[in-house]
């Protein structure tokens, strides 16, 4: 028999029991489009991470952070202080050779005021020059201000929420697009917001009296004091889709480091750096270093700790982030496995209860001629059809499944104004995979029906009725 007639002959088999049949292939559908899925999605957030590490350029990038330093004096007692990123250190990093881009940062708590809303945020000032580069290279709305250019300060339109706005494009707003998207924030056209004075509140006190206070447990009044700073803003930050969230500009507020270094501070975020700090500088709060290559940037990195800074390597980090997807993939694979081994074993039930049906039909092709390869071949093929039905339907769910899960994340999870990124995503490898491997655990599934079938002793077979 040839490979048309074999394959003709295992549907009319299948037809003739089309409902159990139709059982048996819809457990191979429903494992395989469990499977591709799960696969499907591990491998989009894999994709995902991958494009936006190259879209800011991480490969190469170091984050230098100052690092807590612990000693033990001649009493065994424990001896901590910062080793801070001060000016003189800056210089230091910025002589090694092999650097391409270097910038300092400075993060601060601070409230802001847009009207009679208020919250609190991080400000993030950062040389204007980091502005041409990509994430800051591209605003929402307005531009990233350049050297030059008067005092202003970007936001994000996450701090804007939180402000009670929403941004909407155009200009002035009608009746309809007001009353359109969350009732709770004002929709504020981005071009009335841009050029709007945003206030930026940071606070002082006496260190020293805060400090008596805290060591002699005296009732010490520390004197706080608001510093409010008006700012235009000139531009407003997309939303942002990013896997590894921002990692070079993270902040809902920027202004320019010159700026930053003349607003008054706490200057500390913790009770240890208030106490190491004194009146000695305490410095940046990080300094972002790119290689010229990722080999400088790991030669840049143990130069840089041996100078006694924390280093952040996003290579790292993107390692780290595929091993945990990598386990994620294998997790979500067994459990799709699971259900194609059920699936597996609902095919052997089918194709044994085929054989046992069908034992005078065997036992006449038999006495006519057929081999025992003949006759196991026609169950293979049955076997491996059930599974070339299942994985297709299975294949064509999954594919549903992922365009749904994508329409229905970016719909109810993704904030407005997100660029559309699909989570799940089929490589081509995937869906040739998933049919290929239906076809296999098929075959499988019919081996021992088919060498049972194989077996039959036409003569017996002929006098069961």
């Amino acid at each position: 028999m040839s490979l048309f007639d074999l394959l003709l002959h295992a549907l009319e088999n299948l037809w003739r029991s089309r409902l159990r049949s139709s059982l048996t292939v819809m457990g191979v559908v429903i494992g395989v489009g469990f499977l591709v899925t799960m696969v499907s999605l591990g491998a989009g957030l894999e994709e995902w991470a991958n494009e936006d590490f190259i879209s800011q350029n991480l490969f190469a990038t170091l984050n230098v952070r100052p690092k807590i330093v612990e000693e033990e004096d001649e009493r065994g007692r424990i001896a901590r202080s910062v080793n801070h990123l001060t000016e003189e250190a800056y210089d230091r990093i910025s002589a090694l050779p092999g650097i391409e881009m270097l910038y300092p940062e400075l993060r601060f708590p601070v409230r802001v005021r847009l009207g009679s809303s208020e919250t609190t945020t991080f400000l993030l000032a950062i040389p204007l020059e980091v502005g041409q580069h990509p994430p800051l290279d591209k605003m929402a709305y307005g531009t990233f201000p350049s050297p030059g250019d008067g005092p202003g300060v970007v936001v994000s339109q996450a701090l804007l929420r939180d402000l009670d706005v929403r941004v909407v494009d155009g200009g002035a707003l009608d009746d309809a697009e007001a009353g359109n998207g969350d009732d709770e924030l004002l929709p504020v056209a981005a071009s009335e917001l841009l050029g709007h004075e945003l206030e930026i509140v940071s606070t002082t006190f006496n260190r020293a009296r805060m400090i008596r206070s805290l060591a002699t447990s005296e009732n010490v009044r520390a004197e706080f004091e608001d510093n409010i700073l008006r700012l235009p803003i000139v531009g407003i930050r997309p939303e942002l889709n990013f896997f590894w969230g921002n990692a070079i500009g993270r902040g809902d507020a920027i202004v320019s480091l010159d700026l930053g270094k003349q607003l008054p501070t706490l200057g500390f975020s913790t009770l240890m750096e208030l106490y190491d700090r004194g009146e000695t500088e305490q410095g940046y709060s990080s300094v972002f270093v790119r290689g010229s290559s990722p080999e400088a940037a790991e030669d840049l990195r143990l130069s840089i700790e041996e100078m006694g800074y924390e280093v952040q390597s996003f290579a790292d980090d993107l390692e780290e982030a595929k091993n945990f997807l990598w386990i994620f993939d294998s997790i979500m694979a067994l459990l799709g496995g699971a259900g194609l081994l059920v699936a597996t074993l609902g095919i052997a039930n089918t194709m044994l209860t085929s054989m046992l049906e069908r034992t005078r039909e065997i036992g006449i092709l038999v006495a006519i001629g057929a081999s025992e390869r003949d006759v196991r071949r026609i169950y293979f093929v049955e076997a491996m059809t059930i599974g070339l039905m299942g994985g297709t339907l299975g294949l064509a769910g999954a594919w549903l499944a992922t365009h749904l899960g994508n329409y229905l994340l970016y719909e109810f999870v993704v904030p407005a104004g997100v660029e559309f990124v699909a989570i799940f995503r089929m490589p081509p490898w995937l869906a040739g995979a998933a049919v290929a491997f239906a076809i296999v655990i098929s075959w499988i599934g019919g081996a021992y029906p088919a060498y049972r079938a194989a077996r039959i002793d036409p003569v017996r077979a002929l006098r069961r009725d």
